[in-house]
C-alpha cells in the first residue's frame, strides 16, 4: 500500500504491507511488544484512529526520529495525519519465511471506519483469517469451533483450521 508519512515530502514515494488486527492479536500469535502499546479494546471507531507498526516499519522510515506519535496515511498524501503511531512491535514474517520481514502496519480491527471517502478499504472490512490462543490440544477443537462460528453467522464458511507449528 502507498503511504505517505506527515511532515514528510508528499511526492516521497512509500509503500508498506498492513492489516487488521483486533486487541490481543500480538500477544496470541507471540510478536512482543517493543515500545508504546499494541492495539486494544479503547481502539473503537469513536476513538483516535491509531496504528502500531513493525520494527522494519520504524527502521526505514523513521530512522533518525522517534515514530511514536507521527501520523501517516494511505492513498493520497492529503491523508497523511490519519493514523497515529502508538506502537512498534518486533518484525514476523508473514509472506515468506526465507526474505527479510517488510515494513507492516498493523490497524484495530474494531476501529473500521465509515468514512465515505475511505470507501476504497471496504475489502479490509472481511475477516480472512481468525487466530485462537487455545489452552489444550487445538486438534480437538475444532468442531466446537466449527459450531460456535455457525452460531455467530451461518453463512461464515471455514475453509481449514491449522495449529501455528503446522503453518510455520
Amino acid at each position: 500500500m502507498s503511504i505517505h508519512i506527515a511532515g514528510h515530502p508528499p511526492d516521497e514515494r512509500i509503500f508498506a504491507s498492513w492489516d487488521r488486527v483486533s486487541p490481543r492479536y500480538f500477544e496470541t500469535i507471540g510478536t512482543r511488544l517493543l515500545r508504546g502499546r499494541v492495539i486494544s479494546d479503547e481502539d473503537t471507531p469513536t476513538s483516535r484512529q491509531v496504528a502500531v507498526i513493525n520494527e522494519t516499519f520504524a527502521r526505514k522510515l523513521f530512522a533518525k526520529e522517534d515514530p511514536i506519535g507521527k501520523h501517516f496515511g494511505m492513498g493520497d498524501a492529503k491523508n497523511c495525519g490519519d493514523y497515529e503511531i502508538v506502537g512498534i512491535v518486533q518484525d514476523a514474517k508473514y509472506q515468506d519465511a526465507r526474505e527479510p520481514a517488510y515494513a507492516t502496519f498493523f490497524l484495530p480491527f474494531l476501529q473500521q471506519s465509515k468514512d465515505p471517502k475511505l470507501s476504497w478499504l471496504v475489502y479490509s472490512q472481511y475477516v480472512g483469517d481468525i487466530e485462537l490462543e487455545v489452552g489444550g490440544k487445538p486438534e480437538n477443537l475444532e468442531a466446537e469451533v466449527r459450531h460456535t462460528l455457525a452460531d455467530i453467522d451461518p453463512n461464515l464458511t471455514v475453509l481449514r483450521m491449522m495449529s501455528l507449528n503446522e503453518q510455520l
